[in-house]
């Protein structure tokens, strides 16, 4: 019941997360500010922040902060009961365009760098007195991806992280799945063709995954994509798991399902124009979606 936000005013900013209840906290607020910005930083924590934040269902957000001074842009990853900043998870050279997207259990997945060829990394907190974190990489140039999308996604659970990426085979939307017995297993979920349902992807808009193993073998995965026509949509695709849910032995991909698309009309808003996905999908049914349309009118 949280929302994680970068308020700006012409003096700064702030990263807040707001309670969607209205509860009150011991700070008399219905919101709890994580960090400050303002240039020169002064008495603030940055120099500037990062748009794309991301809060999880444990209470964690992934931002980035930038430090002039350093000219570097710190990942971080802070709860409302820490009273200071803590060590950063890491530190990149500016420029930067950082959209990290957190899981429960404090760790996020991020495309670590500023160009298409630098790799998608999971980040998880190492138990313990200092902030250490853990790197996991999910794709990288020496897995035969020679380009990356600049907007992973992960379940809640961490379990399942999206992407897209272009490797031997072209272009496409993969899924890295964790399982038991063979560690990271990666899925092909989706790809381009001059013939099919998908022409091409948008590369680096958030790819969305929800957290519905456990319960039901399976997850859905959404993502943005252009039909034979050029027309751009948001569609879905189903990954099944056959076998133990923690550890399946093989996996089941459905065709992709269109769920909307620009030339389409929306009762009493008009025609959609665009179509844009932040954290797109949540975990009731096979997962309802939440899409950002601009439409004609």
């Amino acid at each position: 019941d949280q929302v994680a936000a970068v308020d700006r005013t012409p003096t700064g900013s702030r990263l807040r997360t707001w309670d969607a209840d209205g509860k009150i906290n011991s700070f008399g607020n219905t919101y709890y500010t994580y960090a400050t910005a303002s240039s020169p930083a002064g008495q603030s924590d940055f120099d500037g922040l990062g748009s794309s934040v991301s809060v999880s269902d444990d209470g964690y957000v992934a931002y980035a902060g930038f430090d002039a001074q350093a000219s570097q842009w710190q990942l971080r990853l802070q709860n409302d009961a820490s009273t200071s900043l803590e060590s950063p998870a890491a530190d990149l050279p500016a420029p930067q365009s950082l959209r990290p997207m957190a899981a429960d259990g404090q760790e996020f997945v991020v495309r670590e760098g500023s160009t298409s060829t630098s790799p998608i990394v999971l980040f998880q907190s190492v138990p313990g007195p200092a902030s250490l974190f853990k790197t996991i990489p999910i794709a990288t140039s020496s897995m035969g991806f020679t380009a990356l999308g600049q907007s992973p996604g992960i379940s809640d659970d961490g379990q399942s992280v999206v992407f897209y990426g272009v490797n031997s085979d072209g272009p496409g939307i993969f899924a890295s799945v964790n399982t038991a017995t063979s560690g990271r297993v990666i899925e092909r979920i989706a790809s381009a063709s001059s013939d099919g349902l998908i022409s091409q992807f948008e590369p680096d808009m958030r790819v969305g995954v929800n957290d519905t193993q456990q319960g039901q073998f399976g997850v859905t995965i959404t993502y943005v994509a252009y039909d034979a026509s050029g027309h751009k949509g948001v569609y879905a695709t189903r990954l099944s798991s056959i076998g133990p849910s923690a550890d399946p032995t093989s996996d089941v991909v459905s065709d992709p399902i269109l769920v909307l698309q620009a030339g389409d009309s929306m009762n009493g808003l008009g025609t959609i124009q665009d179509v844009n996905l932040y954290d797109p999908i949540n975990n009731t049914g096979f997962g309802q979606i939440a899409v950002w349309v601009q439409t004609d009118s």
